[in-house]
């Protein structure tokens, strides 16, 4: 297995060295994209200029100003802190940076973001060997035992990854809520809830015995008054046929 991992690492430096060969110098292209993608749906930021590198940026929600932040393009700097973390213009440089005509993006990024960092990431070559023979001894000074198994935990297990906060979270999804216990997050047959199988089960004898004596004697007053009324009935019927005779 570490052999296999050795060699699929000696084939993604080799063509990520020849991908970096092939850019024009400057910035990663791929960075440009996603900043002149970020650059858009900005309308809710307001700009307001004193100086032609300093401006301040204010979010505005629902027409009232909620949060303002400081931007310095020649320092590079955003009171949000975003921009001196991540070595990225933040949304509110952005609004900025595109309110000038033609901007020059690779102009406002960090130098570890250019080709020539690129490069120098993918320079090293891993050598070629024949066998584990030719793998280096090292005194690790220290046993080395294999990672323990994790107990696998009850449900389903987790498919999709956890994106980074930078990342779009895409189409909104709705919550689904359970029949039963009017609960969200789960369906009425989920095991998550807990009025399925025999919790339900009993959660129904128990409110039939609570409730069972309620509805017995509803029922007798019921059949109480009808048979008053039939008996009613009847006495006014005889009296009708003896004042007939």
């Amino acid at each position: 297995m570490t052999d296999a991992i050795r060699e699929k690492i000696m084939i993604l430096f080799a063509k990520r060295r020849k991908i970096s060969r092939a850019l024009p110098p400057g910035i990663l292209p791929g960075i440009i994209h996603q900043l002149n993608a970020a650059s858009r749906g900005l309308g809710h930021l307001k700009i307001s200029k004193g100086h032609p590198d300093q401006a301040e940026v204010t979010e505005v929600y629902k027409d009232e100003e909620v949060r303002r932040h400081v931007v310095y393009l020649s320092q590079k700097i955003c009171t949000c802190r975003q921009w001196q973390i991540t070595g990225q213009p933040c949304p509110h440089a952005l609004a900025v940076i595109t309110s000038t005509r033609q901007p020059n993006m690779g102009k406002f990024v960090d130098h570890y973001y250019s080709v020539q960092k690129f490069q120098a990431a993918y320079d090293g070559i891993i050598p070629n060997i024949t066998d584990r023979n030719q793998w280096p001894e090292v005194e690790k000074g220290f046993k080395l035992y294999p990672p323990c198994q994790k107990k696998r935990t009850c449900g389903r297990l987790r498919k999709n990854r956890i994106k980074s906060a930078r990342e779009t979270a895409g189409k909104a999804t709705r919550q689904v809520r359970c029949p039963n216990c009017i609960e969200l997050g789960h369906r009425g047959g989920s095991w998550r809830c807990p009025l399925t199988g025999t919790k339900k089960r009993f959660f129904l004898i128990f409110f039939l015995c609570f409730t069972l004596p309620y509805h017995t004697k509803l029922m007798l007053s019921l059949m109480q008054k009808e048979n008053k009324k039939d008996q009613s009935q009847g006495w006014e019927e005889k009296k009708q046929e003896r004042y007939c005779y």
